[in-house]
């Protein structure tokens, strides 16, 4: 009987500890607007935050796969890039605001970290482009890294609209 007591406490104190835990994170349907710690970058656009794929609004990153030129001519991997500037950014809780949802059932957000508009320092750091059939939020910010010759406008690339159509396959 005290082993039976003894492992009963012990299960409750680790349940109670693991409901004490700061990396305690909102359920994924939580409602838009809550802080998350458990968040990482899917892509230069995508965000996971608690199991949740939500999709920065406004703007379009390079693919995963995808490749640039630099001003050298030189292939490197802006898809890549972009992802890992995605996740730099990332320095604390990001809170996410939106309800509409795309084709592929992410929500469309705009999200801050630290008061940072995190679609806005993607553009502005040519890490990504405005996405101007869904929004102008951000042209301003693709006009000042484009002239700036920042991130993928230091050489040439596809547009990551064509990348995804021709990455299709029938």
């Amino acid at each position: 009987m005290l082993r039976i007591c003894s492992l009963f406490g012990l299960a409750a104190a680790l349940v109670l500890l693991a409901a004490c835990q700061p990396d305690a994170v909102p359920a994924p349907d939580a409602p838009a607007g809550v802080a998350a710690v458990n968040q990482r970058a899917a892509d230069g656009d995508t965000l996971v935050i608690a199991g949740e794929r939500l999709r920065l609004a406004a703007i379009d990153a390079p693919e995963l796969h995808q490749t640039c030129m630099d001003s050298a001519g030189e292939t490197w991997a802006c898809g890549l890039w972009a992802k890992e500037r995605l996740a730099a950014l990332l320095v604390g809780p990001a809170t996410c605001e939106g309800a509409a949802r795309d084709r592929y059932g992410r929500r469309l957000v705009h999200c801050h970290v630290g008061g940072q508009d995190l679609g806005a320092a993607m553009v502005a750091e040519g890490a990504a482009r405005a996405y101007l059939r869904y929004g102008r939020e951000y042209a301003g910010a693709e006009t000042t890294a484009r002239e700036a010759g920042r991130g993928i406008w230091q050489g040439s690339f596809a547009d990551p609209e064509a990348v995804r159509r021709w990455g299709r396959r029938p």
